[in-house]
């Protein structure tokens, strides 16, 4: 993996020896800006400490490759989605908490907004979900579209959705 600092312009190679045997498909910063979450095809989510470059922790217990992940609100836990089930874990031991939430769909992004987690699967859903606790809170349809991707909401409550067709 590689960080690209804007300001002079630079790329640095980081993680060399922490990095995962496969594609990183995902990775995404902590509300502080010192932890990092990555989503790999190995099977595994890893916590890496962003100024060392050093993991802290890494969750193998998937069944598949890992899609996304997300820090939940509270800071103590991360999301990982592999397939069509969503995982938390406990970021200071690694363990799972509780049993994986299953949507409909294959997972294909997770971002959040204002305490809420975005997830958006193959089957045009989109949810909605608490960030700490991963409980569901609504589920749409998308707009006759695949959602493939997804960025986090603005102030005002939009979403931006990436989508298979052109849309």
């Amino acid at each position: 993996m590689y960080r690209f600092d804007v300001d002079p312009g630079q790329w640095h190679l980081e993680l060399e020896d922490q990095s995962h045997s496969d594609w990183v498909y995902s990775i995404t910063w902590d509300r502080a800006g010192k932890r990092l979450a990555t989503a790999s095809r190995d099977g595994s989510t890893k916590v890496i400490d962003a100024e060392t470059g050093k993991s802290i922790v890494s969750y193998q217990g998937h069944t598949g490759p890992v899609r996304a992940a997300l820090f939940a609100a509270d800071g103590q836990h991360v999301f990982s989605a592999t397939a069509n089930q969503l995982h938390r874990w406990k970021i200071d031991d690694g363990q799972r908490v509780g049993k994986p939430i299953s949507l409909e769909g294959e997972i294909l992004a997770l971002t959040h907004f204002d305490g809420h987690m975005i997830v958006t699967t193959d089957a045009e859903k989109i949810f909605q979900l608490d960030r700490t606790s991963g409980e569901k809170n609504s589920e749409s349809t998308a707009i006759g579209q695949c959602p493939v991707c997804v960025a986090g909401a603005d102030q005002a409550g939009r979403c931006l959705l990436g989508t298979f067709g052109g849309q």
